[in-house]
């Protein structure tokens, strides 16, 4: 995850693993899992996603708020 703008996420990783968090402007956090990655993120706008290095497309909403994104 890389952001430009400050941003609240929370990401379960393969079912089990649960956590909240917030970035801050121009920083990045890396997660490992195995099977998939659920995330929320509270400010899609400013937010880069990447999965094996590549980015990823985020799904469309009607606001700045991204529900259960599944990867």
């Amino acid at each position: 995850i890389k952001v430009e703008e400050n941003s609240w996420f929370n990401m379960t990783i393969d079912d089990a693993r649960e956590e909240d968090f917030i970035l801050p402007s121009g920083s990045q956090k890396t997660f490992s899992g195995r099977e998939r990655f659920r995330i929320t993120i509270g400010n899609k706008n400013g937010t880069q996603l990447f999965l094996n290095g590549e980015p990823l497309n985020l799904p469309e909403s009607p606001d700045e708020v991204i529900r259960d994104f599944e990867v």
